[in-house]
């Protein structure tokens, strides 16, 4: 099957294999409203904004369920352009830069609404991104295209072979706002470039206010979150609480909000605005990071490589004794 362009509302496409119809053209492309994809195999697409799965973002379809996709070596996994799209459970795997003119990037996110929950973005490898600073979620504005994101929820994602787990620029419209990211895992940066051999942040805000960062664990990537004053100095009002930091150089940078309650192990303080219930030094103690998903291969169970051992200090260091990371509350 060599894809599909959707024009009418309440499109299902189920359990197909999608693959490269030509260069620059998407596997599923979205311009209807309350469609649903899901359970297909997604594969070998490539070029300019080629994804898995797209959508024409000047229509602003409405309603997008795109769940238990597999989803491998796509120039992009998706892009979700519109408002209230539900992203869960899918398999974005082995993003590949087909077309080394352009960028790589699992997803792309732009719009309102967004939930995007129970996905799995991982398999990147250096050799095949020559030229694309890989993002596991990338949102971004320019005067032409008029995009933003608003009103965003990223959770319980497993996110690993990245340049930047997430970037997100509101430079030109000033428009993007509150995104929020709770109980997600990004570990495991992808060697980019000199100086860079585990990626090189997990989020990185530009001039988007309101973003929230809590019950995340952040392992083995080069830098901790950042946000950047940039041009207007808008990334402001951040929530950094309750989150795990191992093995990077320093735990955070923001402009102003409220950082606190977070632990850090392998991490470099010095010089740094820590909060003052933040932990430091101590061994979060995970059962087996090496082997994020555990024996059962499955995310979010009980053998997941990234849970606490008992009698981890981390089960109760975070606010109002909660456990810290993304199997806290």
């Amino acid at each position: 099957m060599r894809g599909f362009d959707i024009n009418q509302d309440s499109v299902w496409i189920a359990g197909l294999t999608i693959t490269n119809a030509g260069p620059n053209i998407s596997g599923i492309k979205i311009d209807g409203n309350y469609p649903k994809i899901t359970g297909n195999y997604i594969y070998n697409i490539g070029g300019n904004e080629a994804a898995g799965v797209t959508g024409y973002w000047y229509d602003r379809p409405f309603g997008a369920y795109i769940a238990s996709n597999h989803i491998f070596k796509c120039q992009y996994g998706l892009w979700t352009y519109g408002f209230n799209w539900t992203v869960e459970y899918n398999d974005i795997d082995r993003p590949y830069e087909w077309n080394l003119n352009y960028d790589s990037d699992y997803i792309e996110l732009m719009g309102e609404g967004h939930v995007f929950r129970y996905n799995y973005l991982h398999g990147g490898l250096s050799n095949e991104l020559l030229n694309a600073h890989v993002d596991s979620f990338q949102t971004y504005d320019d005067a032409n295209s008029k995009y933003w994101a608003a009103n965003i929820l990223i959770e319980h994602n497993f996110c690993a072979d990245f340049a930047e787990g997430f970037e997100g620029e509101a430079t030109f419209l000033r428009r993007s706002h509150n995104i929020v990211f709770r109980n997600n895992i990004f570990y495991n940066g992808l060697p980019f470039k000199t100086g860079y051999p585990n990626g090189v942040s997990p989020i990185i805000v530009h001039d988007i206010p309101n973003v929230v960062v809590t019950n995340n664990t952040f392992y083995n990537i080069r830098y901790g979150p950042h946000w950047d004053p940039t041009t207007w100095g808008l990334a402001t009002n951040a929530i950094i609480k309750n989150n795990i930091f191992y093995n990077q150089l320093y735990p955070y940078i923001y402009i102003n909000g409220t950082a606190d309650y977070n632990m850090g192990y392998q991490v470099q303080t010095s010089g740094y605005v820590l909060g003052p219930h933040d932990i430091y030094g101590v061994n979060p103690l995970f059962v087996n990071p090496s082997n994020p998903l555990g024996p059962d291969g499955i995310m979010w169970t009980a053998d997941d490589g990234f849970q606490l051992q008992s009698g981890s200090r981390g089960k109760t260091a975070g606010e109002n004794g909660v456990q810290v990371g993304a199997y806290g509350p």
